[in-house]
């Protein structure tokens, strides 16, 4: 029974996930996560990407990407650095790396997160607000938070963490 309900979903679900700007959201049943059921598996909505710029260049920067990748919905555009100016053509992960004093995005036109780890992140984070930009939250899709949870703006949530 289990085979044929996948089979019906994989049916339904198959042309449609090949149709440009769209995004499926899969609900699946809680007492049941293994058994697609065709009932709770249509919900589709318009999807564009969202250009990401991460603060900071080191390992938590790689983190953050890599979960910003899983998360989807996200356009990853590079990373920006305050401290030291980037050489230039400098990429870290395949991505150009920013000066924060000079990179090529508006406000409007990105949000960013803080990949860093450092008692210096609060001043960056501060300064890119002044200057007008917005953070995004960034989950893994394998974090579980409570519907009654708020996740707020610059918020980076990890896999297997529960809120």
């Amino acid at each position: 029974m289990a085979e044929r309900s996948e089979n019906q979903a994989a049916r339904i679900i198959s042309p449609l996930l090949s149709s440009p700007n769209r995004r499926l959201d899969l609900v699946v049943d809680p007492c049941e996560p293994s058994i697609p059921k065709v009932e709770t598996v249509l919900h589709l909505q318009p999807y564009s990407m969202t250009k990401l710029l991460i603060l900071g260049a080191g390992s938590f920067a790689i983190e953050t990407l890599e979960i910003a990748e899983l998360a989807g919905g996200f356009e990853i555009a590079g990373f920006i650095v305050d401290l030291d100016p980037p050489k230039k053509g400098a990429v870290l992960a395949g991505l150009p790396i920013f000066s924060a004093d000079d990179f090529p995005f508006q406000a409007t036109e990105c949000l960013m997160v803080a990949g860093i780890v450092s008692t210096r992140r609060r001043r960056f984070v501060e300064a890119m607000e002044a200057r007008g930009f917005q953070f995004a939250t960034v989950v893994h899709p394998r974090a579980v938070i409570s519907p009654r949870a708020t996740i707020a703006a610059g918020c980076i949530v990890h896999a297997s963490a529960v809120i």
